[in-house]
């Protein structure tokens, strides 16, 4: 048997093309030798013609690609990367590609289990393959409606420090005016940047919390003798004098407060006798050897290197409750809510409240969070944090736009408009998704505070009310309310729209792609590395006539989700600039003469198209939902009323707040979760609280016996 491909592995039909060697690999093939349960070829083979063979034979087959005899019965070693490959496809529900509808779950699993088991019997890693399926993989529904039946699977962690947090919590020991470098670097990756297992410290890290640990420890002990005595310098710690003396070695006991107090300084957990010795240990043997001043940094050095000082420890050190599940420590809570919400260690009298028992209970962590959350929101900066993140509209600096098209544009004020906007709308704490999405109110310019509101613009040069389609800055105090057939919510912000734009061009995929991730809860597979996604360059003719190359088959089965959505808006150019039609260049026409391009552009003639700004909302699921639309503006009020959309902003906010994505095992904190919020009157606080309050936040998940 073969298999015939009659297109080139560079598009989706590729993956048909895998998924299909999966599908005849299986025909007429048994569970493995010693499996729980033996699978009839006849029922591989029923599930293969029912969901793969309809699209996949004939004269013209889907993707180009045609099946054939193929006189394969098993798995081999040779084929194991591509029966995992494809696998996991299945697994994931991006085969078979919508709208095809997807087997029954039980099915899949049969499938799904024998063929892990023929992948284990020729030796190949099955860990992707059996691995929980998370994140926006995860059916909406099996979150939200369905039965709970999954347990807690939350085990215990490590969790790198932000870079903020570990700025925060380290330069407090850093006496000197010389900044201590950054080793935490999150990079470029989409999506939320702190989550707990995205990084790791690895060689070049370590060497730079090496090198800031040195440096702290010698500007804490900073000193000089005089008369025999121990005198610190200029901004060095008094309290390390007694260390310091060549002439007295500190008993066991003095070590030990000092260490004391320096872990207090660190909001951390003690260390226990063994981790006393050790480092006392250290201390007498580095002493020993050079002297009391290299002791002493010896020490603190390895202070800073302690897990504490690097990681968020989530282990687990509080009581197992009835299901097995092992309750974050006092101290733990402590600092996980503190680290949740500021960029800054836990204080003296949280961890005083800890070990008091403050803690201890559901309604003493709740209490605890609203304490907090009652400060300003400049003292919790990873509220707005999450609103950058989520939204992703921080990005518009990064995305080049030739300031001869538009010589005022100024995206970092754009970007300070938008923090402006959401700030506002979270003190208010009303309706805060819908306020987001909907709201015609925006900054222009402006800074806000609670103070003073002069209303005069931070950036008068910029002039980028124009980009607002405004002919003059707004008088007066801000925010200003925009006219209602041009603005409303944060994804018409000139901000949103330029984060998700070209250099020269709108980006209806993009845009398209992250309402369908972002609000509707759902997956856009990766773009196969054999295909090269770019559009015709061809400008006389207009975006959406342009994206209609993403209608071919191999191509469409992706883009259907997204360019219905991105298309709708249209309505404005890839400045964020309201417009009623498209330019285009006019070939009919000759080119401007005496135009310079690098001063005036466009050289060339222009005319303007009709604008099309129809959408549609695809594929949910849901009547309220699906359908067509007339702009962004449409699309936008009905994914705001919709209860998944605001179940799927809640499914985010767990993301960030538990720095990991969603299993099953969460839903009954997500429900609680999305309970609140609706309760409130979608008060973001409330949202917070539930979060931080629920059985995903405290306990964590004791591994089984295999």
């Amino acid at each position: 048997m073969e298999i015939t491909a009659q297109c080139p592995d560079r598009s989706r039909g590729a993956g048909h093309a895998r998924w299909l060697a999966l599908a005849i690999m299986l025909l007429g093939t048994t569970a493995p030798a010693g499996a729980a349960e033996r699978i009839d070829s006849r029922e591989i083979t029923a599930f293969l013609e029912l969901h793969c063979a309809k699209c996949h034979s004939g004269a013209k087959p889907k993707g180009g690609v045609a099946l054939t005899q193929l006189d394969v019965r098993a798995v081999t070693a040779l084929s194991a990367a591509l029966w995992l490959k494809a696998g996991i496809q299945l697994k994931l529900g991006e085969m078979p590609p919508a709208p095809r509808p997807q087997p029954e779950a039980k099915a899949t699993a049969r499938v799904l289990a024998w063929l892990s088991a023929e992948l284990r019997q020729v030796g190949t890693d099955t860990a992707k393959l059996d691995a929980e399926v998370t994140g926006n993989h995860l059916d909406h529904a099996l979150l939200f409606s369905a039965p709970i039946t999954a347990p807690l699977n939350n085990p215990p962690r490590l969790w790198r420090l932000s870079p903020q947090l570990y700025l925060s919590a380290l330069n407090q020991f850093n006496p000197g005016d010389n900044p201590l470098s950054q080793p935490m670097s999150v990079g470029g990756a989409e999506g939320f940047l702190d989550l707990s297992a995205r990084h790791t410290i690895d060689a070049g890290t370590l060497s730079t919390l090496i090198r800031n640990a040195s440096r702290i420890a010698g500007g804490l002990t900073a000193h000089h003798l005089e008369g025999g005595q121990v005198v610190m310098d200029k901004g060095a710690n008094r309290g390390f004098a007694p260390l310091l003396d060549p002439m007295a070695v500190p008993e066991r006991k003095e070590f030990a407060r000092f260490l004391g107090n320096l872990f207090a300084f660190l909001r951390s957990e003690l260390p226990d006798d063994d981790g006393f010795t050790a480092l006392y240990a250290l201390y007498r043997k580095t002493r020993s050897d050079l002297s009391a001043a290299a002791a002493t940094r010896a020490v603190i050095s390895a202070m800073l290197m302690q897990p504490e000082a690097l990681f968020r420890l989530e282990l687990g050190r509080g009581p197992v409750d009835a299901l097995g599940r092992r309750r974050l420590s006092p101290v733990e809570i402590a600092a996980a809510i503190t680290s949740a919400l500021g960029d800054r260690p836990m204080e003296y009298n949280q961890r005083e409240r800890a070990g008091k028992g403050a803690l201890d209970t559901r309604a003493g962590v709740e209490a605890e969070v609203r304490t907090l959350l009652k400060r300003p929101l400049r003292d919790n900066p990873r509220i707005l944090r999450f609103f950058q993140e989520y939204f992703a509209y921080t990005s518009a600096p990064n995305v080049f736009k030739d300031k001869a098209l538009n010589e005022h544009f100024y995206a970092p004020a754009l970007v300070g408009d938008t923090d402006q906007l959401i700030q506002v709308i979270l003190l208010r704490d009303r309706e805060v998704l819908k306020e987001l999405l909907t709201t015609r109110e925006s900054f222009i310019g402006s800074r806000w505070n609670l103070e003073k509101n002069t209303g005069e613009p931070v950036y008068p040069n910029t002039r980028n009310h124009l980009t607002y389609n405004l002919p003059a800055w707004p008088a007066g105090m801000q925010p200003v309310t925009l006219p209602a057939d041009q603005r409303g919510g944060i994804l018409t912000q000139p901000s949103w729209l330029v984060a998700r734009s070209q250099n020269f061009n709108n980006d209806a995929i993009r845009r398209g792609k992250w309402i369908r991730e972002h609000l509707l809860g759902q997956t856009i597979p990766d773009v196969p590395i054999t295909v090269c996604a770019v559009l015709p360059a061809d400008r006389t003719i207009t975006l959406r006539e342009r994206l209609r190359v993403t209608e071919a088959e191999y191509c469409w089965s992706c883009h259907q989700r997204m360019n219905p959505l991105g298309l709708a808006f249209e309505q404005f150019d890839h400045f964020g600039r309201y417009r009623t039609s498209e330019t285009v260049d006019d070939p009919s026409r000759p080119p401007i003469p005496g135009r310079d391009p690098r001063r005036d552009p466009p050289t060339t003639a222009t005319r303007e198209a009709p604008l099309d700004a129809q959408g549609a909302i695809t594929f949910t699921g849901d009547p309220a939902l699906d359908g067509p639309v007339a702009n962004a503006h449409e699309l936008i009020q009905r994914l705001a009323a919709s209860p998944r959309v605001r179940q799927v902003f809640v499914r985010h906010a767990f993301r960030y707040w538990m720095g990991r994505p969603e299993n099953l095992g969460d839903a009954p904190s997500l429900r609680e979760a999305d309970q609140a919020y609706v309760a409130s009157g979608g008060s973001m606080k409330a949202l917070i609280v539930a979060l931080l309050a629920s059985d995903s936040f405290l306990y964590r998940s004791l591994p089984t016996a295999p």
